[in-house]
């Protein structure tokens, strides 16, 4: 069975993602809020992606680095 290419990029999110990310948050029964998605983008922007297919974020990924003792993968 072939599958079609789908058009697909990983990029950085930005504020204008957080409602995406909260609706991807709720279907996989998670608690972030949008203060919470607000907070991991200004802590370390660069670790927060998203994948976007046909133009819309399906999805996310965090990390977070506390100095160089401790890394969050979320």
């Amino acid at each position: 069975m072939k599958l079609a290419a789908l058009d697909t990029c990983v990029r950085r999110l930005t504020a204008q993602d957080i409602p995406s990310a909260l609706i991807l948050s709720a279907l996989a029964g998670w608690n972030q809020t949008a203060a919470d998605w607000r907070l991991l983008l200004d802590l370390h922007p660069e670790g927060c992606l998203g994948i976007e297919c046909a133009g819309r974020v399906v999805a996310t990924t965090t990390l977070i680095c506390y100095e160089d003792q401790l890394a969050w993968l979320g």
